[in-house]
C-alpha cells in the first residue's frame, strides 16, 4: 500500500468514525439486558425444565454472537496495529504481540493462546466468510470455531477457501459436535492436502524416538517418544493386560497396572525387544488402498493418518508377516519388536462409508461387538460431549427388550451413560444407515447423535451401493 492510498483510507475511516454514535456499546442494548433480566426473573420464579433449558439455547446463541462481533473487532484492531507498525518501520512481529495483549486484557483473558486467537480471527475474516457468517448468527459456539479453524492453519488460504465453500454446501457438519469431533472432521479435510508430509514427519518422529526420566518432588516421571504404530501397541497390550488383571480380582486400578506392567517388562522382561501382542485395525477406503485417493484412513487407538501413510503400514506390514528375506529397513525394526502386531483393514461400504454390523444374543456386549462400537463411535455418542467413552451401553435397555446388537449400542463415557438413567429421559435409533440416536431429556428437548463419519469429512448421500452387489447372498436373496 503506497503512502497516498494509506493517506486516503485514513480520511475516510475518521470520516467514518465522526459519523459513530457517542457512548458505550455496552449502554445501547442496556435496555435489551434490562428486558432479558425480567424474563429470566420471571423463569426463574415460575419457569418450567422446558422453558429454562431453550432460554440456556437461546442465550447460548446470542453469546455466540456477540463472540463473533469480538472476533471481528480483534482482527480489526490487529490490522490497524500492523498497518501502524509499517508506517513506523517497526518489526512486525512485536505489535503482533502488543495487539495479541490487547485482545486478550480487553476480553478479561490470559495471554495465554492470545495470539492463536488473532490468527483464527484472522482467517475468520479474509478466508472463511461462510463460517463467520454462521457465527454471527450464534449456529456455532466460540470453542467450535476455536476448534475448527486450529487444523486449519496446516494448510494455505486456498485450501481454506476450499473449506469454506465446503462447509456452504453441508451447513450442518458441525451440527451437534463437540470441539474434539469438530477438529477431527477438519483434520480429514486438512489431512487429504498434506498426505505425503505427513507421512514423511511420520517417519521422521520415529527416527527421533526417545526416553526422558526426570526426577519429581516425589516421584520420577517418565516420558517416552515412540514411533507411531509401536505406541498405540504398547497402549492397546498394556490395557487389554490390566483389563485381563483387574477381572481377576486385582483391587489395582487400571493405571496403577499399567504402570506395574511396563516396569515389570522393563525390569525382568527381554530389553533387547519391545513385546507388542495386539491387533492394528485400520480403517481406510478401497480408494485409499487401491487408487491412490488422498482420503485419510483412522489407525484405531491413535486417530487419523494419512492416506500415503496408511498405504506404506498395510504394505510394509504384510512384508514384515510374511517376506522371509528380510531387507536392511526391517532387520532394524525386528532388533526393537518381539512379535509384530496383526494389521486388520477394516474397508467401508461402497456409497454410504459405513461399516458392516454385528450382533449378539447375549446381555452382556461381547468383544468383538466392543471392538466394532469403539471404532465406530470413537468419542462418547451424547452430543457436545467430547470425554473419552468408556462403557458400552444399550440404547432400549436390556429390561425393556432392546438387542444386543450394532444398532441398539453405542459408545459412552460413564458420566452420560448414568445420565440417561434420568426419569423422563428417552432414547431411541431412528436410523441404521448412517446409525442416528435421537435423544429426548426430561425437559423436553430433541437430540440427534449420528456416529461420525469412519473417514470422509462429510457423510456421502448417496444410497449404498453395498446392497446392489450381485456377488452379496442377502442382496441375491432379496433380488430371489
Amino acid at each position: 500500500m503506497d503512502q497516498q492510498e494509506h493517506s486516503h483510507r485514513r480520511k475516510a475511516e475518521r470520516k467514518i468514525r465522526q459519523q459513530m454514535p457517542e457512548g458505550c456499546l455496552h449502554d445501547e442494548v442496556a435496555e435489551l439486558i434490562e428486558q432479558l433480566t425480567r424474563r429470566v426473573d420471571i423463569l426463574l420464579r415460575a419457569g418450567e425444565r422446558g422453558d429454562c433449558a431453550e432460554a440456556l439455547r437461546q442465550l447460548e446463541s446470542a453469546k455466540a454472537s456477540y463472540c463473533a462481533m469480538q472476533a471481528k473487532l480483534a482482527y480489526r484492531l490487529e490490522k490497524d496495529t500492523i498497518l501502524d507498525a509499517e508506517d513506523r518501520c517497526i518489526n512486525i512481529d512485536q505489535f503482533e504481540r502488543g495487539a495479541a495483549a490487547s485482545v486478550a486484557m480487553a476480553r478479561r483473558q490470559s495471554q495465554q493462546g492470545a495470539r492463536s486467537y488473532l490468527q483464527a480471527c484472522r482467517m475468520l475474516v479474509e478466508d472463511l466468510p461462510n463460517l463467520c457468517a454462521s457465527f454471527e448468527r450464534g449456529h456455532l459456539s466460540e470453542r467450535q470455531i476455536l476448534a475448527i479453524t486450529g487444523p486449519l492453519t496446516d494448510v494455505n488460504a486456498r485450501r481454506r477457501r476450499e473449506f469454506d465453500e465446503l462447509f456452504a454446501r453441508e451447513p450442518d457438519m458441525f451440527q451437534d459436535l463437540g470441539t474434539k469431533r469438530c477438529r477431527d472432521a477438519v483434520e480429514r479435510f486438512t489431512m487429504r492436502h498434506e498426505s505425503i508430509e505427513k507421512a514423511d514427519r511420520i517417519g521422521k518422529a520415529a527416527e527421533e524416538r526417545h526416553v526422558i526420566f526426570t526426577r519429581g518432588k516425589d516421584c520420577v516421571w517418565l516420558r517416552a517418544k515412540l514411533p507411531l504404530e509401536e505406541g498405540v501397541g504398547l497402549e492397546a497390550s498394556l490395557k487389554r493386560r490390566a483389563r485381563r488383571e483387574r477381572a481377576a480380582g486385582d483391587k489395582r486400578s487400571m493405571a496403577q497396572l499399567m504402570t506395574d506392567l511396563l516396569t515389570r517388562q522393563s525390569i525382568t522382561g527381554n530389553a533387547a525387544k519391545l513385546p507388542v501382542f495386539v491387533d492394528v485395525k485400520l480403517i481406510m477406503t478401497d480408494r485409499t488402498l487401491l487408487l491412490g485417493d488422498r482420503e485419510p484412513a483412522y489407525l484405531c487407538g491413535y486417530g487419523f493418518v494419512p492416506a500415503q501413510y496408511a498405504r506404506s503400514l498395510v504394505t510394509e506390514m504384510d512384508t514384515r508377516l510374511y517376506d522371509a528375506k528380510w531387507n536392511e529397513d526391517t532387520e532394524e525394526l525386528s532388533d526393537r519388536i518381539g512379535v509384530f502386531p496383526e494389521l486388520q483393514r477394516l474397508f467401508t461400504a461402497p456409497g454410504t462409508g459405513e461399516l458392516i454390523a454385528m450382533d449378539s444374543k447375549a446381555r452382556a456386549v461381547p468383544e468383538n461387538l466392543k471392538d466394532f462400537l469403539q471404532i465406530r463411535d470413537v468419542r462418547c455418542r451424547t452430543p457436545y460431549c467430547d470425554n473419552d467413552a468408556a462403557e458400552f451401553d444399550h440404547i432400549t435397555p436390556w429390561r425393556a427388550g432392546g438387542l444386543t446388537n450394532v444398532h441398539n449400542t453405542n459408545y459412552r463415557c460413564r458420566w452420560c451413560n448414568q445420565a440417561k438413567e434420568t426419569p423422563g429421559w428417552h432414547e431411541r435409533v431412528v436410523r441404521e444407515d448412517p446409525h442416528t440416536i435421537r435423544i429426548t431429556t426430561p425437559d423436553g428437548a430433541v437430540y440427534q447423535s449420528l456416529a461420525p463419519p469412519p473417514t470422509t469429512v462429510y457423510r456421502n448421500p448417496s444410497p449404498s451401493l453395498i446392497a446392489q452387489a450381485c456377488w452379496l447372498p442377502a442382496a441375491t436373496d432379496a433380488a430371489a
